[in-house]
């Protein structure tokens, strides 16, 4: 990874070196993938990747993150609590939260309890970086916490998953990558355990990656996958 200057703005901004993330995220494979995707970025130095809250806050509180990105898929209440407690641990930290819900009420809830950006739209991974730099770098652009997608990235086609993959295909994949086990997919499609194996191996095969995290992190650097599918 490059290194950069470790000068740092008088209004506490980073100005001039990588900044370092800290990952909230449920599913393995999507920690996997989200981790890997950020570390291919000069601009990024991924220095944790937690499941929960608790976890996130002790590492929040020895590491000192930059920004912290917190999947948010859970009560308010809780979702409160998670947020109060990772600012008590690192007052510095921005947070990010990544979820689906496009709820102003929830979303202000969430920036009121210590979110300082709050990500609703689908993101390729060049939008994503994006927003990380705006988030630290450049808070005065956010507007009201709320990020969304560039235009430009959201007109851009998603590199034509249907070429390669059928929906079934993707269908599982989605799956896979959400950190369901093989049993797990086949019942939430009504399937049997050998008709998922023998889909993944074809995704695998048809993307010329050898497991699920690759396949996962393949599928989100070309769109096929954003980020709020997964979480969604």
């Amino acid at each position: 990874m490059t290194t950069y200057d470790e000068a740092t703005g008088r209004d506490g901004k980073v100005s001039g070196r990588a900044m370092r993330l800290l990952l909230v995220f449920h599913p393995p494979a999507l920690r996997g993938s989200l981790t890997a995707l950020l570390a291919s970025s000069v601009e990024v130095e991924v220095v944790g990747s937690v499941t929960d809250g608790p976890e996130a806050t002790a590492l929040a509180e020895e590491t000192q993150p930059d920004l912290v990105i917190v999947q948010v898929d859970m009560p308010l209440d809780q979702a409160r609590e998670t947020l109060t407690r990772l600012k008590a641990a690192s007052s510095k930290s921005r947070i990010l939260v990544a979820t689906n819900v496009e709820d102003p009420e929830y979303a202000r809830e969430l920036l009121d309890s210590g979110a300082d950006a709050y990500l609703i739209k689908s993101v390729h991974l060049d939008s994503l970086i994006g927003t990380i730099r705006d988030t630290v770098r450049n808070p005065d652009l956010l507007d009201n916490g709320t990020l969304g997608v560039p235009t430009e990235a959201a007109e851009n086609p998603q590199d034509g998953f249907s070429k390669v993959l059928s929906d079934r295909q993707m269908e599982v994949l989605l799956l896979a990558t959400r950190g369901l086990s093989n049993r797990q997919i086949a019942a939430s499609l009504n399937l049997s355990e050998a008709t998922i194996s023998r889909h993944l191996a074809n995704v695998y095969g048809r993307m010329d990656v050898s497991s699920r995290s690759e396949a996962a992190k393949t599928a989100m650097s070309k769109g096929w996958i954003s980020l709020p599918d997964i979480i969604g």
